[in-house]
């Protein structure tokens, strides 16, 4: 059953599909640390918990921040403030990165939990890595392809910004590169360096401030995939 919260924003971007970005905040290092994610889709393979998908150079500092160590955990929160309505959701949850198979990081996956329950007989990771391929194909234009082809992000720029203009400007879908083309290595390089970002929800607060009176929902993920609601003061 899906759940409430996602059935009010869902409608919500229906009416403003611009609204495409919110807020990610993790701790790193002891430190807080936000930046702007922008949203690709929801996956829903279990149903009644929809999972947020963004993506990431797995290279970026960004990695290491939510990736857990030294005690710290999966842990996060997004802040999706919608602008024209009025509604910010607050989703609260645990975040994964999901990288080519291969890297160090794969591993670390929660693949056959979160795939869909028919895919627990050992296919789970290959039906993640077909997420993983679409949505590098078809959630993303041929610009932002060709970023995940850059060095690694954060890392010295000695030839300054000029240097960037060696760098591809678009490259096609996976499926569209001709064999053996310059074209077709940078895909692959870029795909190497492209990861998913999962959020699995705990706790959603809805702020609807376009109401009158203000109105301030939260919902709170128990066991076996439940829902609980509450009604606060905003």
């Amino acid at each position: 059953m899906v759940p409430k919260w996602m059935t009010a924003l869902s409608a919500t971007l229906e009416t403003y599909p611009e609204s495409k970005t919110y807020a990610l905040a993790t701790i790193g290092e002891n430190s807080p640390r936000v930046r702007h994610i922008v949203h690709r889709s929801f996956i829903s393979p279990n149903g009644n918990v929809p999972l947020l998908i963004s993506t990431t150079d797995i290279r970026s500092p960004k990695v290491s921040q939510i990736i857990p160590h030294r005690g710290q955990s999966h842990n996060a929160e997004i802040v999706w403030w919608i602008q024209e309505p009025n509604e910010q959701y607050r989703i609260t949850g645990r975040v994964y990165i999901l990288p080519i198979s291969g890297h160090p990081l794969h591993s670390q996956f929660p693949a056959q939990r979160l795939a869909p329950k028919e895919r627990e007989n050992g296919d789970a990771a290959a039906w993640w890595e077909i997420q993983r391929i679409d949505t590098f194909d078809n959630k993303m234009g041929g610009a932002l392809r060709a970023s995940f082809c850059r060095p690694t992000p954060g890392s010295e720029l000695p030839g300054g910004y000029e240097s960037g203009r060696e760098w591809p400007d678009t490259l096609p879908q996976s499926t569209e590169a001709e064999r053996g083309s310059v074209d077709e290595k940078n895909v692959w390089t870029a795909l190497n360096n492209f990861a998913l970002m999962v959020l699995e929800p705990v706790s959603v607060d809805r702020i609807e401030l376009s109401a009158v009176p203000n109105r301030r929902t939260c919902w709170m993920l128990a066991g076996h995939g439940v829902w609980t609601e509450r009604i606060l003061v905003p």
